[in-house]
């Protein structure tokens, strides 16, 4: 991983927020050179293991921007009987789904919410969608945590991304533990999270403190409500072919 501005500021953020780069270096298990390397610019790159399985989990709370690792979303271009290279149509895709309320047994310390979705949930087929392999959908399963929104709607939600200003994000808080749907403000210093349900009061605080504030925190690329074969009946999408029975 190369070690960009952004980056290099969230590493910043967290070695005050553990008190020293010796704190910080030991928090993470590497060495106290290491550390003082990256920000040194004597290493201008994270190797990828060190990054996946030491920084990246912890560097994320502190993260001003969005990292993704896309994954292409079409197939090769193939060449045309005229000889020109053609787009190839998007493949059907398919996620791993599991119900809203089941993220409250997800801990992003032990495994990825993607892995947890495999082994716990079903798989859902998208037509036209772009996914990375760290997206995974989930099913709102409960009306209070967005009463706006159909049980059954489907959350298309990025593990691989960090919040940004003004998203959907899914959270769950350290204390109390609870599950959120919320919309994300953040500036230079503050995070503020809205639930999308008006009954819940919005919480603040101070960046650094987000660690001790929310065991994680993901954004939702997108919504997806299916009216094509479901109607929206009594809070609740219905296959139509019931509907009609």
């Amino acid at each position: 991983m190369k070690l960009t501005p952004e980056i290099l500021e969230a590493l910043s953020r967290a070695i005050d927020h553990y008190g020293n780069t010796a704190q910080f270096a030991k928090k993470i298990g590497v060495a106290h050179s290491t550390v003082l390397f990256w920000m040194s610019g004597k290493t201008r790159n994270i190797s990828g293991s060190v990054w996946d399985s030491k920084v990246r989990r912890l560097l994320r709370p502190f993260m001003p921007v969005t990292i993704r690792d896309p994954r292409r979303p079409y197939l090769p271009p193939a060449p045309s009987e005229q000889g020109r290279v053609e787009e190839a149509p998007a493949a059907p895709l398919r996620l791993p789904s599991i119900g809203f309320s089941l993220m409250d047994k997800v801990d992003t310390t032990l495994q990825s919410p993607v892995t947890f979705a495999r082994s716990r949930g079903t798989e859902e087929t998208l037509l036209g969608e772009i996914a990375a392999d760290s997206d995974f959908l989930l099913v709102l399963d409960r009306p209070d945590f967005c009463p706006e929104l159909p049980l059954g709607s489907l959350l298309l939600v990025s593990c691989g991304n960090y919040a940004q200003d003004g998203d959907i994000v899914i959270v769950r808080t350290r204390h109390p533990a609870e599950l959120f749907l919320c919309r994300c403000t953040r500036t230079d210093d503050r995070i503020r999270l809205t639930p999308l349900n008006p009954k819940f009061p919005a919480m603040e605080w101070q960046n650094q403190e987000n660690a001790e504030k929310v065991f994680w925190i993901f954004p939702v690329r997108k919504i997806l409500i299916d009216l094509d074969k479901h109607c929206w009946k009594d809070g609740a999408l219905v296959p139509k072919e019931n509907e009609a029975e």
